[in-house]
Order: structure tokens, then sequence, then C-alpha cells
């Protein structure tokens, strides 16, 4: 435990944490904070930025265009421990009142943001960060499908 009484857990929620009140509040610079000074970042359309300006700068951007209006919440956040000082972490959320880029409501999304982050201190901060959208269609259920049990499906004629 750090001199907080922190679980390195909890240091990573808090951390999220200020990665969703700097998306809703649309702070670019707080939201570019979370993230460590040489982050890599890779957002839903594939769009690549390395380091924490680059990233502040492109959320300044669609923070007063695209996703002026949006807010994220996180339905479930995935930690594995790496080692004491590196975690992959899993983040489930949804995202209400974004705009598509010809200024379109766009549906409500929701999304998987894959993490690797690095505590310094008593923070954790991103280290790399993949964003992509989960497919609208729930994921079938693989445990009684033939690939799923190692077997091959043999085609009928």
């Amino acid at each position: 435990m750090n001199s907080q009484n922190k679980t390195p857990e909890q240091g990573i929620w808090k951390a999220i944490e200020k990665f969703k009140t700097a998306w809703n509040i649309h702070n670019a610079a707080a939201f570019a904070g979370v993230f460590a000074k040489d982050a890599d970042f890779t957002n839903v359309f594939g769009q690549q930025f390395h380091g924490r300006a680059a990233i502040e700068a492109q959320h300044a951007t669609i923070f007063t265009s695209m996703f002026n209006t949006s807010s994220i919440s996180i339905l479930k956040i995935y930690i594995r421990f790496l080692n004491e000082t590196f975690a992959a972490v899993d983040v489930i959320w949804n995202m209400s009142g974004a705009r598509d880029f010809m200024g379109n409501p766009w549906p409500d999304r929701k999304g998987l943001m894959s993490l690797v982050m690095q505590r310094e201190g008593e923070e954790w901060f991103i280290v790399v960060m993949h964003n992509m959208d989960l497919p609208a269609v729930p994921a079938p259920d693989l445990k009684n499908t033939a690939a799923a049990n190692g077997l091959q499906a043999k085609a009928s004629l």
C-alpha cells in the first residue's frame, strides 16, 4: 500500500475516473493529463497520436466539434497486473451525445479501451491506448459451437 493507503486497483480506478471526468467536461488538457508524456493513442478511426501534447491537441479539436456534447460512462473495468509498475486494463464504455463528421447525431455507442498503464510514484498513467467501438450485435455464445470445441464443422452437400 502506498502512503495514501490506496491499493494499486484504486489508483487505476482513480485514473479512469479522471479520464471520464475530463471527457465529460470536454477539457483536453485534463484529458491528456491522464496519459504518460510519451504515450501512444489509437482512436476508434485508427488514427494514431504520440505524446501527451499530440493527444491534447487532437482532443482540443474534437471537444469543440463532434464530441462537444458527448458524455461517456464506464461500464466495466478489467485489470491484470503485469508487475508492480505495469497493468493491462480493459475498459468497457458507453457514449451518448456525439455527432458524426457531418454534424448528424451519432447513435449511442459502446466500446472498449485497451490500455497499458504505468505507475509513476503514487499515480497511474496511460502509456498505450487502443480504442474501438463494439458491435451493436451481442457476441454469440461460443461454448457449444464446433469451433470452440476444437472440431471442424462439416459442410453439408
